[in-house]
């Protein structure tokens, strides 16, 4: 995930959006017996081309303020079928 996040943000960076003010630290996320339910969509591998990750692009959702990488923002960005 932290490449697609890089990836985002050095496409951002490309298109006059610099992110030098903003305090962005990679961050691991335990996965554990009691949250693994709410996350093994995203441990299956066929879903990963479903994250449309445009969303997290301040070029592609002006409206984003502030990067959000988390866990939580992931299983939103997932594309219904």
């Amino acid at each position: 995930m932290d490449g697609a996040w890089a990836l985002v943000m050095l496409y951002d960076y490309h298109h006059g959006k610099d992110f030098i003010r903003e305090r962005f630290k990679p961050r691991m996320y335990p996965i554990t017996r009691d949250n693994l339910a709410q996350y093994q969509p995203l441990l299956i591998q066929s879903r990963w081309e479903e994250i449309d990750f445009r969303k997290f692009s301040k070029v592609y959702n002006p409206k984003v303020k502030r990067y959000d990488f988390s866990p939580e923002m992931v299983m939103k960005s997932l594309r219904k079928k």
